[in-house]
Parts: structure tokens; sequence; C-alpha cells
């Protein structure tokens, strides 16, 4: 099999997100762009808690805005 058909089989198997995730490092690669420049600036712990908060939203682990909001102006009356 060939290099084409390879990465199309590839691509054919990915979510829509991680489509869509490919799609933006492909474009970066090919007009030059690097992407862990950024990443690689972060701490271990902001690292870490950025992996923490994809892996709640992809586990559905989230609160809508309304109800986070609701929460903090409770606590902090004024704020």
């Amino acid at each position: 099999m060939d290099i084409k058909s390879q990465i199309i089989r590839e691509m054919d198997a990915l979510d829509p997100n991680a489509l869509q995730d490919f799609y933006g490092l492909l474009l970066n690669f090919l007009h030059g762009r690097r992407v862990d420049g950024e990443w690689s600036d972060l701490s271990a712990a902001q690292r870490s808690g950025l992996l923490d908060a994809l892996s709640q939203v992809e586990n559905e682990q989230t609160l809508p805005h309304e109800q986070l909001a609701a929460k903090y102006k409770n606590r902090y009356p004024g704020a």
C-alpha cells in the first residue's frame, strides 16, 4: 500500500474533532509553522492542567456556563 492510501485510511478512521486537529497540524506543517513551541514553553503543571481539562471535556465532565457562573456568583457576591 502506498503512503497516500495509508494516510487516507488513517484519516477516515478519525472522529470529526481529531480530523479537525489533524487538518490544523497538516496546514501548519505545509506552511512551516511549528506547533510544539508554545507547548514546550509551558511548565509541567500547566501542561498537566491542560491535559486534565481536555480529558474532562472528552469525558463530558463539564458544566454549562450558566451553572458555573451562578455557583461563583453566589459564592462571591458583588464580584
